[in-house]
């Protein structure tokens, strides 16, 4: 047995010779963008492979090039950096280690010194992403979301995404898509969403997507035991809906709360499992500021939720449909048109989704109602021609609102009166849509919540 084990670690060692044998070599660097400390392999032979990244010397500059190397690759410790404010200071740009021109362990990315993004490789391959934002109150920088890399399929890389929140945290499968030279995940498979505050940790609701459309069943969790459980088509649409305590159906009135009881997003009178009597919604100062008659699970009162959808569908015909991938980029803050349905009736029914990951927590989300000011609106950008608002289902019209939990994701339905496939270079915007980009008297400017320059099949 003692000579097995001599033998054992006389092969370690001899294989960990062979990996780091090469000779390095360190080299500082001063370019007009920066300042570099690095190590590099003086008599490395490698042979790229083409689906990893490299890094290398040239011309006096640390370069990096996918599947090829074009001089002394990085092989050691590396970082780039600039003078700081301070005499003597640094302000980093990036570092890590490096192995054969690969990075290997952590390769961290800095914007003026402070930790943006946290890259975790093994030899080359990427493996973890994890996004730093400037805390909100005192110095440092406080995690934004991480994404996992599962694997690679030909529609994308495999990926679990996690975003976080001082008091929430919602994790979803999916799919990593490059669009426009930005990285956009795509919501597939499983999805959870909780709240926590200090040890105490509670899950809201989890379900399924299907390429960012809600399918099968979904549960979300109430107070005092009480399960919601709903079920989704293939489309992404509510087909049912029922309450459950225990496994039996529920009566009485459902609470509804998030942020571990610290926000109350509604609450719903319920018999044998299913809405009956008054659903309120909007919940501020006390008071609600939205309420909706339901009889056996159908809404009596007016309100455009899905049962409402259905029925404007069923006095109009579907005469032509185009499907968009992912057109829309960040300037409307991350809306997405997923489809446009033309009609009988001289109008585009558009279904959009939206994710919120630019708001705030305890931010909520409605929209204007057809006429209003705050009202979405399409253009014919060649044009300049405007369409109205029709029509506008599954999200809330003030005075309600809806709260949503950063990395959320809600679906919709804009009618759009007058738009037809006749027009096909548009935008999609909330607001006047010929004036979108709004300058504050602070300075700051922004575009309107919208889709812009679609160019529509």
């Amino acid at each position: 047995m003692k000579k097995f084990r001599l033998l054992v670690v006389a092969v370690m060692m001899l294989g960990m010779g062979v990996v780091y044998a090469q000779t390095t070599e360190k080299k500082t660097l001063r370019t007009e963008e920066y300042q570099a400390e690095v190590e590099v392999c003086v008599d490395c032979q490698v042979q790229p492979q083409a689906e990893l990244t490299y890094y290398f010397l040239k011309e006096g500059k640390v370069e990096k090039s996918k599947g090829k190397v074009e001089g002394k690759v990085l092989h050691g410790k590396a970082k780039l950096f600039n003078e700081g404010m301070e005499p003597g200071a640094e302000e980093l740009i990036m570092e890590g280690t490096f192995l054969k021109g690969l990075p290997h362990g952590e390769l961290k990315h800095y914007v003026f010194g402070v930790l943006e993004l946290v890259e975790m490789f093994d030899n080359g391959k990427l493996k973890k992403r994890m996004y730093y934002t400037p805390q909100s109150e005192g110095e440092g920088v406080e995690i934004d979301h991480t994404i996992e890399y599962l694997g690679y399929t030909p529609e994308g890389a495999r990926v679990k995404v996690t975003y976080h929140t001082f008091a929430s945290r919602i994790e979803g499968e999916g799919i990593e898509k490059e669009q426009n030279g930005e990285l956009v995940h795509i919501f597939d498979g499983t999805y959870k969403r909780s709240y926590f505050y200090k040890e105490q940790e509670e899950l809201k609701e989890e379900g399924t997507y299907r390429m960012n459309k809600r399918v099968g069943e979904w549960k979300t969790y109430y107070n005092d035991g009480v399960v919601g459980i709903r079920h989704y088509d293939d489309q992404g649409l509510l087909v049912s809906e029922k309450f459950l305590k225990n496994g039996q159906p529920f009566t009485g009135t459902v609470i509804d709360e998030i942020f571990n009881h610290r926000i109350r997003v509604g609450e719903y009178q319920v018999k044998e499992g299913v809405r009956n009597g008054l659903s309120k919604f909007g919940y501020r100062k006390e008071a609600y500021l939205k309420q909706v008659n339901y009889a056996n699970g159908v809404p009596i009162d007016n309100y455009n939720d899905t049962h409402a959808l259905r029925a404007f569908l069923k006095n109009r015909s579907i005469v032509k449909e185009a499907n968009l991938k992912l057109q829309c980029d960040q300037r409307g803050g991350g809306l997405f048109i997923d489809k446009i349905q033309y009609t009988d009736k001289n109008e585009a029914i558009v279904y959009v989704h939206f994710r919120a990951l630019s708001l705030k927590p305890y931010s909520s989300v409605f929209t204007g109602a057809p006429g209003a000011n705050d009202a979405f609106a399409a253009i014919d950008i060649a044009t300049q021609k405007v369409f109205p608002l029709k029509a506008a289902f599954n999200i809330e019209l003030p005075p309600s609102f809806y709260p949503i939990t950063f990395g959320e994701q809600i679906s919709f339905q804009l009618v759009i009166d007058g738009l037809t496939p006749a027009h096909r270079f548009i935008s999609i915007v909330e607001g006047d849509p010929l004036n979108s980009y709004i300058v504050k008297e602070d300075g700051t400017a922004q575009y309107l919540w919208g889709c812009y320059e679609v160019n529509v099949k």
